[in-house]
């Protein structure tokens, strides 16, 4: 038990001191540059700065931001974040500012995609197993990071936010550790070969995985 307490810390402090480098304190003067220069609404920038305040290495974590009441869902902020990028017309800030914002399961993007009432049950009843539940994003969040950075490099919103849409209907799906391990063995980051958004399976990670269709049909 101590050797996994002194594990901790050291994780830990190796994150408060990526935080204080001179690279995310660079990034964070980078992203206030952006705010301004792009004119970001006062309430999306609090989306941001709450988004990069998830993990201990990111800019903005543990500052005190001032609550600012919205009622904007994550697919319209996920809108707004890539609207506002293409005004600002960065590509290499860009794709370090998605990079982190696409990390943690409590950040806008991860969060575009709901959990269904038949998912949140299944996951209820791996627990009554005795089983572990993962809850899996069926389009890998690299790869919406490769979709998303394609549009924006190209200035292409339109179709940028209908693929916002088409992530939006997607519910995360609850799977075992079997189950997870099975679909991560050849497609932990990625979609199958020649997959398509526009005219692919959603689920074909799934299904080259031999997953029981039951369970996310």
């Amino acid at each position: 038990m101590a050797k996994k307490i002194k594990e901790d810390k050291s994780r830990t402090e190796k994150l408060a001191e990526k935080r204080a480098s001179e690279y995310v304190q660079k990034f964070k003067k980078e992203i206030l540059d952006f705010f301004e220069k792009a004119e970001v609404p006062d309430k999306i920038r609090y989306k941001i700065c709450v988004d990069l305040a998830k993990r201990i290495d990111m800019p903005f974590y543990k500052e005190k931001k001032e609550g600012i009441r919205s009622n904007i869902s994550c697919k319209d902020c996920a809108k707004e974040y890539i609207r506002l990028l293409i005004k600002y017309n960065n590509y290499d800030f860009a794709k370090k500012l998605i990079d982190s914002l696409i990390k943690q399961q409590q950040q806008t993007f991860r969060k575009i995609h709901f959990r269904s009432t038949k998912q949140i049950e299944r996951k209820k009843r791996l627990k009554e197993l005795g089983k572990n539940c993962i809850w899996e994003h069926p389009i890998p969040s690299n790869c919406t990071k490769n979709i998303i950075l394609s549009y924006i490099k190209s200035g292409d919103k339109e179709n940028a936010c209908r693929y916002i849409d088409y992530l939006s209907e997607i519910s995360q799906i609850a799977l075992s550790e079997e189950e997870d391990k099975k679909v991560n063995k050849e497609w932990k980051d990625s979609m199958p070969n020649n997959w398509n958004w526009e005219s692919s399976n959603k689920f074909e990670r799934y299904i080259k995985a031999e997953i029981d269709p039951e369970i996310y049909s």
